[in-house]
């Protein structure tokens, strides 16, 4: 769907943010919000709404920031590698 991000389309209009990055060289540029800010809209343009997100450690501060509270730790695992994620969630009424 986006370049920048992958997102977990699921069943229904509950979507989940799969990964979102930014390259360390252009971090702290507010560029990571303009994107999340992207995928939120489009989501709503949709009919869906982006409320569940795999953050990887570390960015859970940036997730908060953005009406994101964490709900658990998990993990995913690509091409054999285990890699650890915290699990966290926005309220419906914060969505727009």
């Amino acid at each position: 769907m986006w370049p920048f991000a992958n997102l977990n389309r699921g069943s229904g209009h509950v979507r989940e943010l799969l990964s979102l990055f930014v390259h360390p060289d252009f971090q702290r540029r507010s560029i990571g919000s303009a994107l999340l800010s992207a995928c939120l809209e489009d989501a709503t343009r949709r009919g869906a709404i982006i409320s569940n997100v795999k953050s990887v450690l570390g960015a859970e501060e940036f997730y908060e920031r953005h009406g994101f509270v964490v709900v658990g730790s998990g993990s995913t695992t690509k091409r054999g590698v285990i890699i650890p994620d915290t699990r966290m969630q926005r309220l419906a009424c914060e969505q727009g």
